[in-house]
């Protein structure tokens, strides 16, 4: 496959990844809550879509009909004791994409589904780490005080489509979103 091929079909991989993981692939902001983009249908499309992009790449840019890839249901995500231990936490506060980005680094994404990052999301509103609000009636997600507490912090950042809160994860809450990924990790896999 040409060079050029081959980034185009990578670009177009890095924003079905993002769509599917619930953010704009543009600026790595949250899809709101009530976005379109932010279905779940539309999400297990794009993990589809995903998948599909994946084996062209790797098959040279070819599409193959009846190829083992994407019909083959992939099992759960999972880390063994030793990838835990692989997981670098940023010193600085970072999106929580990032930190799902650095835990699916060190899985192997080829035998297994991916950790999504829509699953962060959910485990934090469920255990009381943020709540949503509206801001010109717009759902925005921002911490709780328990939120705040272990670390995540929220700024009001100016967009195209009025803004949004950007929310933050220190060290200590990223040290703590891994110590409880297991809940996580089942809410990413549908359990």
């Amino acid at each position: 496959m040409d060079e050029q091929r081959q980034r185009k079909l990578e670009r177009a991989k890095t924003y079905i990844d993002k769509l599917a993981d619930g953010c704009d692939p543009f600026t790595d902001a949250p899809l709101e809550d009530d976005s379109v983009l932010n279905n779940v249908r539309l999400s297990r499309c794009f993990f589809f879509v995903s998948e599909v992009l994946r084996e062209v790449i790797d098959n040279g840019g070819v599409a193959v009909r009846g190829g083992s890839g994407s019909s083959k249901k992939l099992p759960r995500f999972e880390l063994t004791a030793e990838q835990y231990s692989r997981i670098e936490l940023s010193e600085d506060a970072i999106q929580i994409t990032d930190l799902c980005q650095r835990i699916n680094a060190v899985a192997d994404l080829d035998t297994m589904r991916k950790l999504k990052v829509t699953a962060f999301g959910a485990w934090m509103l469920e255990k009381g780490f943020l709540t949503t609000v509206t801001v010109n009636d717009k759902k925005h997600k921002e911490p709780t005080p328990e939120g705040k507490n272990i670390g995540i912090t929220s700024e009001w950042v100016d967009y195209q489509t009025g803004g949004y809160y950007r929310l933050k994860y220190s060290k200590n809450a990223q040290q703590f979103l891994v110590d409880n990924l297991e809940g996580i990790m089942r809410i990413s896999n549908g359990e």
